[in-house]
C-alpha cells in the first residue's frame, strides 16, 4: 500500500546527526551497563538508549555518565522537608540524551543516591513502575529523556537540578506524581496523558518550573482539565496551576469560582491577570507562598495590572495578594465601574493602592485568515490576546476499496484583552484539497512515498453566508443543506468566494470543493 503525504502539510526535520551519535546498549542482565562501557568511553557519550531491565547500580552509572557522582558526606542538599540528599562532586560525564522507552527498572544494585531520611541514612533504590525521588536529581548535563511508558508514579524531586534539561517526554501510563519535580529546570510544556490523577497540589508538583509555558493534557483525561495551557479541576470551577513561565497575560476562564493556593506562584513574567465574573473566592498566596522560601522561589509574581469583573468582590482568604502587598503600589487593580468603593474596603482587594473603574465591553470578534502555510487570528483592539481550539479529523480506520485522503481541521478562536470582557467566538474549517489527485504513473513500490500536490482551504460560514478562501482558480464550489438540496453555488474567482443560502444559524451544510465534500456548521 503506498504511503501519501501532501507537500503543505509536511515539514521535514533531519535528525540524522542526532541519530549518529546515539549509541544503544541492550542490558542482559541489570547491573551490567557498566561492564559494557569502556572507562575510556564512559564520559564521551552524548546519546544513549538502553533496551532492557535495569537496576540501582545502572542508575548510578547513568547518573555519571550525566554529570554527578554518588557521593558519601560529601556535598549536602536539602530541597524539601522529608529527606536531605547527599551528592558528589561533578562527573566530567557529557549524556545529553537518554532514552529510556524500552527500559524497564527492577530491584537489585546498592542504591543510586544516599539519603538522610527519619534520622537514618539510606541508599534509594529503583521500583518497578516508579521514577523514584531524586533519581534524575543534579544531572545537569541532560537535556531531554524519554521515560519508560509503563511508569505510573514520579517521586519527588525526581528532575531537581537538571537545569539543562530542556524536554521530557512523560509515560502515558503516569497517574501520580509527587513534589518539586522540575525545580530549576528548563523545561517549556509537559503533556499529561488520561491517567493523571494523582496530583493534589500542582503548584508543589511545579513549583520554580522556571520556563514552563503550557501544560498540555490528554482529552481523555476526566480528572483535571486544560485550557490555554492553564490547569483546571475537571469541572473548570477552580484554577489549579497557571505555568510560571507564562508570559504577557492569564485571561481566567469564564465559569471559574476559585482561584486556588500559589497557583501563580512564580508567574514573574505575567503582566496581566483577569478575573472574570464567576469568580468568587481567592485563597492563600494566590501569587506567592512563603512557606517554601527556602526553596529560593524565582522572584515573585507582581502584574502590573489585575481585573477583577465582579461587581461584589470575591471573597479573600488570609495573605490571597501576599507578595503584591509589599509592593501594591507597582500593581493597578481595576474593577467595574461605580465598584470602587466596594472593592477599597473589601478584604485583601482594600490592600491595592490603585484602584480604578473600567467599562465591561465585549473584546471585537476575531478573523481568521491562512495565508503562506500560517494560519491567523486578527483583533482590531491593540494588544489582545487570542485562545484557540483546533481540532482535527486525522483517518485512524477506514473500511473500503478507497480513502479520501486530506486533512480537515475544525478552529474556534476568541480574542480577550484588558479592560475587555472575552468576545464572541470565530469559527472556521480548514483543510487541504488535491488538485492533482491522479495517480497515473506512479511507481510500484510499496513501500515507496508518493507526493501528492495538495491546497489549503479555508471555510468560514457565518449570517447564512459561505466564504470559502483559497480554492483552485474556477473550481466548481456547491453548498448543500444535509438533506441533499443544493442551496447555492458559484466558482472559485481571485481567491475568495462568497456563497448566500436560505439556511439559519446554526445550521449544518455541506460544502463541495471540486469532488471533495467538507461539513461545516453556520453561526
Amino acid at each position: 500500500m503506498k504511503r501519501i503525504f501532501f507537500s503543505a502539510l509536511m515539514l521535514l526535520v533531519s535528525t540524522s546527526a542526532l541519530l549518529s551519535q546515539q549509541v544503544t546498549f541492550k542490558v542482559k542482565t541489570p547491573g551490567s551497563l557498566s561492564s559494557m562501557i569502556a572507562e575510556s568511553k564512559k564520559y564521551t557519550i552524548k546519546s544513549m538508549k538502553i533496551v532492557g531491565e535495569i537496576n540501582s547500580d545502572d542508575m548510578r552509572f547513568i547518573r555519571e555518565m550525566a554529570g554527578i557522582y554518588y557521593g558519601e558526606n560529601i556535598n549536602y542538599n536539602n530541597f524539601y522537608i522529608s529527606k536531605k540528599y547527599i551528592i558528589g562532586a561533578k562527573s566530567e560525564g557529557s549524556l545529553e540524551e537518554l532514552d529510556l522507552s524500552e527500559a524497564s527498572f527492577v530491584e537489585g544494585g546498592s542504591g543510586y543516591i544516599y539519603c538522610l531520611s527519619n534520622n537514618y541514612f539510606i541508599h534509594l533504590k529503583l521500583e518497578r513502575g516508579v521514577i523514584n525521588d531524586a533519581m534524575f536529581s543534579f544531572c545537569d548535563k541532560l537535556k531531554r529523556i524519554i521515560l519508560p511508558d509503563n511508569i505510573t508514579e514520579i517521586r519527588d524531586g525526581a528532575f531537581y537540578e537538571c537545569t539543562n534539561l530542556e524536554d521530557l517526554v512523560m509515560p502515558s501510563l503516569l497517574y501520580k506524581m509527587g513534589s518539586h519535580l522540575f525545580y530549576r529546570t528548563c523545561v517549556k510544556e509537559v503533556s499529561l496523558g488520561k491517567y493523571a490523577a494523582g496530583l493534589k497540589d500542582l503548584w508543589l508538583v511545579f513549583s520554580s518550573a522556571k520556563d514552563l509555558k503550557k501544560i498540555h493534557l490528554s482529552d481523555e483525561n476526566t480528572h483535571y482539565k486544560e485550557m490555554d495551557g492553564v490547569m483546571y479541576s475537571s469541572n473548570g470551577d477552580s484554577l489549579l496551576l497557571c505555568p510560571a513561565g507564562r508570559e504577557g497575560s492569564c485571561c481566567v476562564a469564564e465559569g471559574t469560582k476559585v482561584i486556588t493556593r500559589a497557583s501563580f506562584a512564580g508567574c514573574n513574567r505575567l503582566t496581566t491577570v483577569q478575573f472574570p465574573e464567576s469568580v468568587e473566592k481567592l485563597e492563600h498566596y494566590v501569587f506567592y507562598d512563603d512557606e517554601y522560601t527556602y526553596l529560593d522561589y524565582p522572584q515573585q509574581c507582581q502584574p502590573t495590572a489585575i481585573y477583577c469583573y465582579a461587581e461584589t468582590p470575591p471573597e479573600c482568604e488570609d495573605d490571597a495578594f501576599l507578595s503584591l502587598k509589599q509592593n501594591t503600589a507597582l500593581t493597578t487593580l481595576y474593577v467595574p465601574r461605580d465598584c470602587k468603593t466596594v472593592y477599597e474596603y473589601a478584604k485583601g482587594w482594600g490592600d491595592f493602592m490603585v484602584i480604578e473603574e473600567f467599562s465591561v465591553s465585549p473584546c471585537p470578534k476575531p478573523s481568521i485568515s491562512y495565508t503562506n502555510g500560517k494560519l491567523e487570528f486578527h483583533c482590531d483592539v491593540e494588544g489582545a490576546e487570542f485562545v484557540s481550539d483546533i481540532k482535527d479529523e486525522d483517518i485512524k480506520t477506514h473500511h473500503g476499496s478507497s480513502i479520501p485522503l486530506s486533512a480537515t481541521y475544525h478552529i474556534s478562536v476568541y480574542a480577550t484583552a484588558p479592560g475587555y470582557d472575552r468576545s464572541e467566538s470565530t469559527t472556521a474549517t480548514l483543510c487541504w484539497i488535491a488538485f492533482e489527485p491522479s495517480m497515473d504513473g506512479a511507481i510500484d513500490n510499496e513501500d515507496a512515498v508518493t507526493e501528492v500536490k495538495a491546497k489549503p482551504v479555508l471555510i468560514q460560514a457565518e449570517s447564512n453566508i459561505i466564504s470559502i478562501q483559497g480554492a483552485v482558480e474556477g473550481a466548481d464550489i456547491s453548498v448543500y443543506s444535509l438533506d441533499g438540496i443544493k442551496q447555492g453555488s458559484a466558482v472559485a474567482k481571485n481567491g475568495i468566494t462568497t456563497i448566500s443560502t436560505n439556511l439559519q444559524s446554526g445550521s449544518a451544510v455541506i460544502v463541495k470543493i471540486g469532488s471533495k465534500a467538507v461539513k461545516v456548521l453556520i453561526k
